[in-house]
């Protein structure tokens, strides 16, 4: 799912959040998770994987291009098969 967010918009993504990816596309966003001490400040580029259960919220410093990646074990079977051969290709890459 992508998100377009105007500049001071916040939005709310929920609880059980675990595994999922917040990809932030072009712009400037703030992440803060209830119960995580830290915020996370993400520019185009750059990604964060959420690993508590926490409320998430998604607050736009500018506008901001964001996608939210849902854990594999929320997927349904097509979409991990499609999401598993993507991780297979990206680690064959990698140079070690």
């Amino acid at each position: 799912m992508q998100l377009l967010l105007q500049k001071d918009e916040i939005i709310e993504v929920g609880d059980k959040q675990r595994g999922v990816q917040i990809i932030c596309h072009a712009g400037l966003c703030w992440v803060t998770i209830a119960g995580d001490e830290r915020d996370f400040l993400l520019r185009g580029g750059k990604k964060l994987e959420i690993f508590t259960q926490g409320e998430v919220c998604i607050s736009a410093l500018d506008e901001a291009r964001v996608q939210l990646i849902p854990a594999p074990e929320k997927l349904s079977w097509r979409q991990k098969l499609a999401f598993g051969r993507l991780l297979w290709t990206k680690k064959k890459a990698l140079p070690y």
